[in-house]
């Protein structure tokens, strides 16, 4: 009969035994030293590869080992204390080592999203990253005077979900090739991938000018998803500048033709977001030769983020599809949310990077998770109170312009939770937590639908609801997210 070979813990100079914390009442109900032996010879894999106490706690948590059990079976005032004794023997072949806090920052490794984290010094750059994102609506009205109100939301929403979500694909992908192989063969990848997307766009528009609709619906369509690609291309390869200098021209010859459309006819700026999408696409060297890479998007993990882009997007564009047909201009009032992104993106990497740095230096798993908790919600307020102040400045514009409706009012109203909410999903993402995201916002799908359709409530009341809710169900899932997921 043959033994399964068993990973050995290393021999301590000193005989270990493990009594009951002196000082706790319940002292005399702990067990035998046996159970410590137990524990410690089952976890030993664990421990040979842990990184320091926090990690075997978090690690025992997971398995079920609570403060309660920690005390009453193996002796021991807490998890971290029983963790403490367990790695022991394994942390002095360490004790030269130096403290994963206190290294400096690894360049980008493979992540279960794919998600870099910025830091402060460089997410503060991510703040201006708002006004990029509202330039091209400002070309928004004169394509729904162009095109009318139907058409307008059909174009608008089927590119922007086609290239929404084949860009969080895309990028996903590319921070996983980023990791293996490197910043340039990612470029490449990501290249490679906005080509096939903007193929796409381009099949979408068609889909939509052979179903019936005019041929302008057809290039609209192809323009914005091909803009979206376009600008995510531009982001990861840090040209901010130049994306800010395309985006501007089209921008203004936007809002030239908001002020004037007989100097500026809406055919101009039509063509102007057209010839501004195809200079984004081309900036980025997408036509450019490619070396082979990793397949284009199939990856260990592809289907939770699949989802989770697919929901997401949903989640956005269902209630603005209500809304654009409605014409009474209450879209306009998601400018708000639009300018408070950047600030989100920052605050967002910025609070990963903080979770990282206090798991390193905490020593107990009860104060990282009041810690979190206290930071989330910090960063969730000032990103939704900054949100409520550009949402109100948004409806001051709305009402000198007579366009200030009870549907507009809602609409900005939803943007405060959903600031918070974002920064909240940013952080999650950034510890894997594709799953339970995609579960959040296909729950707020679902009350978007049921309140919208079931309930005949307003597409902005539904919005507003289905924000709340949202941003309830992303937050649980970050405080209850295991503190291991962290690192």
């Amino acid at each position: 009969m043959t033994t399964q070979p068993r990973v050995t813990r290393p021999q301590t100079t000193q005989p270990r035994t493990t009594q009951p914390h002196p000082t706790h009442p319940d002292a005399k109900r702990a067990e035998t030293p046996g159970e410590v032996d137990e524990l410690l010879d089952r976890m030993a894999p664990t421990l040979a590869s842990s990184v320091d106490t926090l990690h075997v706690a978090a690690v025992l948590e997971s398995s079920g080992i609570t403060d309660d059990l920690a005390r009453d079976r193996y002796g021991h005032p807490d998890v971290f204390a029983l963790a403490r004794t367990l790695r022991a023997p394994y942390s002095e072949h360490d004790a030269g080592a130096v403290h994963p806090g206190l290294l400096p920052a690894p360049a980008p490794t493979r992540r279960s999203d794919g998600v870099a984290d910025e830091d402060d010094a460089g997410g503060a750059s991510s703040v201006g990253h708002g006004v990029i994102y509202l330039l091209p609506a400002l070309c928004m009205p004169a394509l729904l005077d162009l095109v009318g109100v139907t058409h307008a939301a059909l174009s608008l929403v089927v590119g922007a979900a086609v290239g929404w979500l084949w860009a969080v694909l895309a990028t996903w992908r590319a921070y996983g090739v980023m990791s293996d192989a490197g910043r340039t063969a990612a470029e490449d990848h990501l290249r490679r991938s906005v080509l096939v997307g903007a193929g796409a766009g381009a099949v979408a528009g068609a889909t939509l000018a052979l179903a019936g609709a005019p041929p302008v619906v057809g290039v609209v369509t192809a323009s914005v998803t091909l803009a979206q690609l376009g600008t995510t291309l531009l982001f990861f390869l840090r040209r901010r500048a130049e994306l800010l200098l395309v985006l501007v021209v089209q921008g203004t010859l936007g809002l030239a033709n908001l002020v004037d459309p007989l100097a500026v006819p809406s055919t101009w700026v039509l063509g102007a977001f057209t010839v501004a999408a195809l200079v984004l696409f081309l900036a980025g060297g997408a036509l450019r030769r490619h070396h082979v890479t990793a397949p284009l998007l199939l990856a260990p993990g592809l289907g939770p983020v699949l989802w989770y882009g697919m929901a997401s997007v949903a989640f956005l564009l269902i209630p603005q599809a209500g809304l654009l047909r409605a014409g009474d201009g209450s879209p306009l009032a998601l400018a708000g949310l639009f300018l408070t992104m950047g600030l989100v993106e920052w605050r967002g990497g910025s609070l990963s990077a903080r979770l990282r740095r206090e798991l390193a230096t905490l020593h107990s798993p009860a104060e990282f998770r009041r810690r979190r908790a206290l930071l989330t919600h910090r960063e969730a307020f000032a990103c939704a109170a900054v949100a409520a102040l550009a949402g109100a400045g948004v409806l001051l514009l709305l009402h000198d312009a007579d366009l200030l409706t009870t549907t507009g009012v809602l609409v900005a109203a939803a943007t405060v939770p959903l600031a918070a909410a974002y920064l909240v999903c940013l952080v999650l993402a950034n510890s894997g937590a594709q799953v339970w995201l995609a579960a959040a916002f296909t729950g707020g799908v679902v009350v978007e639908s049921t309140a919208w359709g079931a309930m005949r409530a307003s597409p902005a009341l539904a919005f507003v609801i289905a924000a709340g809710l949202l941003f309830v169900a992303v937050t649980v899932g970050l405080l209850r997210r295991p503190v291991d997921r962290f690192r």
